[in-house]
């Protein structure tokens, strides 16, 4: 299992078990139905959103199953409450796009945010391949215990560069995927950020993008830095988050008119969710 996916079953089962302690009903295990009832009654009540619903009752059914056990969230009366929740607190993703003249004004304006010629050349190539590789931050920046995007999973060739993502949300076996960015005409071109920012990166093993001490880039740093420069452009920095990247890519892909095959594709996404990134100037506003 997904180490985020460990997390959040264990915080659903962690809710689940104080819910039941808090009501006095005995921790059995398989569950009987109407504590599941309950709990998701009590979920909404307390303002829950329907995704936190889901993902905590998705843990009870995964420990049931794990322990072959009876799965009680297999009841009409579960999905249908579960309906009701997705219906009565539908809310409107707010994030807004990375357009591609918002790209070219962030990589534009990194030098009064950044320490170092370095450092700007770096978040330069870190927005560029974010957006035009339709990448998730997790498979950009690391953690203290992982590289996501190691170095060695950088390929530059004289008018491409290939990126080896080794493992993501919907690659859990860790096959890898190579994605293949050309070069194109624009300022914001990914290719030539990239060999700009390598010319410059330290000779170090280990994350693609790093500091020039070697220290990694990390989904707080690649945040803090994106939220200062949209500060500086008087952009609103709460609705333009790292994820905007994949939601601006997503929505442009698809405001030059390519098929929906090719954008689920490009994306890497193995469902139709990738419309809910799409973005119409309606939602914009």
């Amino acid at each position: 299992m997904a180490e985020n996916t460990l997390a959040t079953h264990n915080t659903g089962l962690t809710a689940f078990s104080n819910f039941r302690r808090n009501k006095g009903f005995d921790a059995l295990w398989p569950p009987p139905a109407n504590h599941v009832i309950d709990f998701i009654a009590s979920l909404s009540l307390h303002d829950y959103s329907f995704a936190t619903a889901r993902s905590y009752v998705a843990a009870i059914s995964y420990y049931c199953k794990l322990h072959v056990q009876t799965d009680p969230t297999n009841k009409f009366v579960v999905s249908k409450l579960l309906e009701g929740m997705r219906r009565l607190n539908k809310t409107r993703d707010k994030r807004l796009p990375i357009t591609a003249t918002l790209l070219h004004d962030l990589m534009s304006n990194l030098t009064p945010v950044c320490s170092s010629a370095f450092e700007a050349a770096m978040f330069r190539a870190a927005f560029s391949v974010a957006f035009h590789a339709f990448l998730r931050i997790g498979e950009l920046t690391n953690t203290k215990t992982t590289v996501s995007l190691h170095i060695d999973d950088v390929q530059m060739k004289s008018h491409r560069v290939i990126l080896r993502i080794a493992q993501s949300k919907t690659d859990q076996y860790g096959k890898g995927t190579k994605i293949m960015l050309n070069a194109t005409c624009k300022s914001t071109c990914p290719v030539l950020s990239m060999k700009s920012y390598l010319q410059l990166r330290p000779n170090f093993p280990g994350a693609a993008f790093c500091h020039f001490d070697g220290r990694p880039l990390t989904r707080y740093q690649f945040s803090a830095v994106l939220k200062k420069v949209l500060a500086i452009l008087c952009y609103p920095p709460n609705r333009n988050t790292s994820h905007s990247f994949r939601i601006g890519a997503a929505t442009y892909a698809a405001s030059i008119g390519l098929d929906d095959n090719t954008i689920k594709t490009a994306g890497r996404w193995k469902s139709g969710a990738f419309r809910t990134y799409i973005r119409s100037p309606l939602t914009q506003i």
